[in-house]
């Protein structure tokens, strides 16, 4: 699998840290590694319950690249009417990206006993003009029911700062909306939209613009029929349209979607299951905007199924075994020379050992991969590790 990126690069938080134009091209399995490496559903429940902590799951994708997912959110009260956050949240997935900076947020309580906050929102840098500047609203608590908007100025004093000759024509704002609610113990919603609004750069040669603009969420459906059976439906996905123009002219359009089904049994048993249906398509679309032409057209998709049996043997310790098995479909090469391709049967087996704090709130998982579909001449599939702390 190749990731590259080529052109120019400079930085933003608007959209993932990238003003380039990226050519994914994933291995045939790698959906079933970003399934594996995804958060465990019971640390999901614990990280929206608490108020600090941070995880970061970090997952071989082959032997020279690595998924990614690191999160922080610490939270101090200074007083009823007043508290500091420290917000960070970043996803590597299909391509290098530069790390981000934290958000800080200070948050203010006018009326106390009602639950509405008004939030100013940071996110600095030794130089000014990468520096980024927002608001947000929430209403309700963030770990129980709540709705919150939010609204950051991406690189705000880049044309007032900047020692060079580049230029925003049209500033880039991200919206958020973000949401999560309970109906008695049984129902839970998470919900997740950011919008990138469309922004025009002018590069320091007053000649190369660059243009982007999209949108990404995040929702997911619980339904808890007892403590012992759940099942759990997750929607993601994120649209994003680039266009590079001057020494060059070109379009770029990436999209990526995913539907995960699970059924959770036996969750307060001595060995817990999981059944899961998961749909996944990404399409990279590169085009002349002179010519017409496609110059990359890169379609991935992948059904699976999987399932996974887990048993606590200690106080501290825990395994699980996973078997994970998917159809894919994806070009022979970036160019999309096999259109036609009718799918590559993909089978894994992961195993994972797992220890955890006394207290049940840190948890290490060590992952190790087997290819039962080539288990003869090429066994191992690496592995990965995650990681979650509350407090």
């Amino acid at each position: 699998m190749l990731f590259s990126t080529f052109l120019v690069s400079s930085h933003s938080l608007a959209f993932d840290n990238d003003y380039s134009f990226n050519q994914p091209n994933f291995n045939t399995e790698n959906f079933l590694d970003l399934n594996k490496a995804e958060f465990p559903e019971y640390l999901n429940d614990q990280w929206h319950r608490s108020e600090n902590g941070w995880r970061i799951s970090s997952h071989s994708l082959t032997t020279d690249l690595t998924y990614l997912h690191t999160q922080v959110k610490l939270h101090k009260a200074l007083s009823k009417f007043a508290s500091m956050r420290l917000n960070y949240d970043q996803e590597i997935m299909y391509a290098d990206k530069e790390v981000q900076t934290p958000e800080l947020e200070f948050e203010v309580h006018p009326v106390p006993s009602y639950p509405v906050a008004f939030s100013i929102i940071g996110a600095f840098y030794f130089d000014k003009s990468n520096s980024d500047q927002g608001y947000a609203i929430t209403v309700g608590e963030r770990t129980k029911n709540y709705i919150r908007y939010s609204s950051t100025n991406i690189d705000k004093y880049h044309n007032q700062k900047t020692t060079d000759n580049s230029l925003y024509l049209k500033y880039a704002y991200t919206n958020a909306l973000d949401a999560a609610y309970h109906w008695s113990n049984q129902f839970s919603l998470r919900a997740s939209y950011k919008q990138f609004t469309p922004l025009t750069f002018l590069f320091d040669d007053q000649v190369t613009q660059f243009t982007h603009n999209g949108y990404a969420y995040d929702a997911s459906v619980k339904y808890r029929r007892n403590k012992n059976t759940h099942y759990k439906i997750r929607f993601k996905g994120f649209d994003i349209d680039k266009s590079l123009t001057g020494t060059t002219n070109q379009e770029q359009a990436l999209s990526y979607r995913s539907i995960n089904l699970v059924w959770l049994l036996n969750q307060q048993q001595e060995y817990k299951f999981s059944f899961g249906i998961r749909d996944d398509e990404f399409t990279n679309n590169i085009q002349s905007t002179t010519t017409s032409a496609s110059i990359v057209d890169y379609p991935y998709s992948m059904q699976q199924l999987y399932s996974t049996v887990t048993h606590p043997y200690s106080a501290h310790q825990s395994w699980q075994l996973g078997l994970y098995l998917g159809l894919a479909k994806e070009p022979s090469d970036i160019n999309n020379n096999d259109p036609e391709n009718k799918g590559i049967t993909e089978t894994k087996l992961n195993y994972v050992w797992s220890y955890q704090s006394s207290d049940k709130k840190s948890a290490v998982f060590l992952h190790i991969s087997f290819n039962l579909d080539n288990f003869s001449d090429d066994p191992g599939d690496g592995g990965g590790l995650t990681y979650q702390s509350t407090f």
